[in-house]
């Protein structure tokens, strides 16, 4: 037990050796595996009704759970999910659905995770400029002490803040030139003011935010307001 504690010291140490997120993750997932954690995902907490897909920046779940858990729209039930928004310190997943009022789809969620290979997890969730969560599961019932939460919440928040320098670098020659206005736009459609609404507040006509808008989602690649605000938030554009 005493080895991993210090493997995880030695891992905060040395955080900065890392050159890309490939090597980062995957020495952070051999860490997370002398816990018996053997998969999770490291994401941005989407805004009611938004789609989480834009905010994650590491998929590490097993083989098709995402892409289930996103085409059936499962954060807005999942207990997890929930709790990741609402929580300010690492919580046991059951914990969360426990305290949670049971519904097919709920239990459905949870049957499907565990075909999955997510039997039980943990999840720590990080608030501060932007909000996100490090969740991470167990392929059986967890077994960890109060010590080893305090490792695993070290390896996390270290793990966390090398990958968003790892992202902010990559992105910083390839980030779409957003004039001051562009900026402003995207705050009030993040804000969820529609056109006539910030054209009141601009003192501009709506057909000109209209065409800002536009604008502004050519700029960043994308085909929706949801898509321009979720892409904005991960990279940093604007705060969640």
């Amino acid at each position: 037990m005493v080895n991993r504690h210090l493997e995880v010291l030695e891992f905060a140490s040395h955080i900065n050796r890392y050159p890309d997120l490939k090597s980062l993750t995957a020495d952070f997932s051999q860490l997370m595996s002398q816990f018996g954690l053997t998969s999770f995902i490291f994401t941005g907490l989407p805004s009611a009704g938004y789609d989480v897909a834009p905010l994650i920046v590491c998929d590490h779940w097993p083989e098709g759970w995402t892409d289930r858990y996103r085409d059936q729209n499962y954060f807005a039930e999942d207990p997890v999910g929930r709790w990741s928004i609402t929580k300010r310190r690492p919580f046991r997943w059951q914990d969360a659905q426990k305290a949670t009022t049971p519904t097919p789809i709920r239990r459905q969620i949870a049957g499907e995770a565990w075909e999955h290979g997510l039997a039980d997890g943990i999840a720590y969730p990080l608030h501060g400029e932007t909000s996100a969560v490090v969740s991470l599961a167990s392929e059986s019932n967890l077994s960890i002490d109060a010590s080893d939460e305090a490792s695993i919440f070290l390896a996390v928040s270290y793990y966390k803040s090398a990958a968003e320098d790892i992202e902010r670098l990559s992105r910083k020659h390839d980030k779409p030139a957003l004039t001051y206005r562009d900026i402003e736009h995207l705050k009030w459609m993040a804000a969820g003011k529609t056109a006539w609404e910030t054209s009141c507040i601009l003192s501009i006509s709506e057909s000109a935010v209209k065409v800002h808008r536009a604008t502004v989602r050519r700029k960043l690649g994308v085909a929706t307001t949801t898509q321009a605000i979720a892409v904005s938030v991960q990279r940093g554009i604007i705060p969640l």
